[in-house]
């Protein structure tokens, strides 16, 4: 998966250089993003504006995250999951 300036999250099939799901993610640059290591079809995103966002894989083409948080007031630089906690993350500016 991959996150861009362009406000978006993309999902990648490396086989055929295209990806597979694209979701307008943020209004905001989409800074970071990461897996659930434990949950798979779940990921976080943060963006510059400092909100960030759970999303579902599975209804990732709906472009409505399961989750949204606007609690920072600096954009947001790191996510991170839990190792071993399927619903705790952290994340930072």
């Amino acid at each position: 998966a991959s996150c861009s300036v362009d406000k978006t999250i993309r999902v990648w099939d490396c086989r055929v250089r295209n990806p597979q799901l694209t979701v307008t993610a943020h209004d905001t640059d989409v800074n970071v993003i990461s897996w659930n290591g434990n949950v798979t079809y779940l990921l976080v995103s943060g963006a510059d504006d400092g909100t960030f966002r759970v999303w579902d894989l599975r209804s990732f083409q709906s472009q409505k995250p399961a989750a949204h948080y606007s609690w920072h007031t600096g954009a947001i630089t790191s996510v991170e999951w839990h190792p071993t906690d399927s619903s705790v993350l952290a994340v930072s500016g």
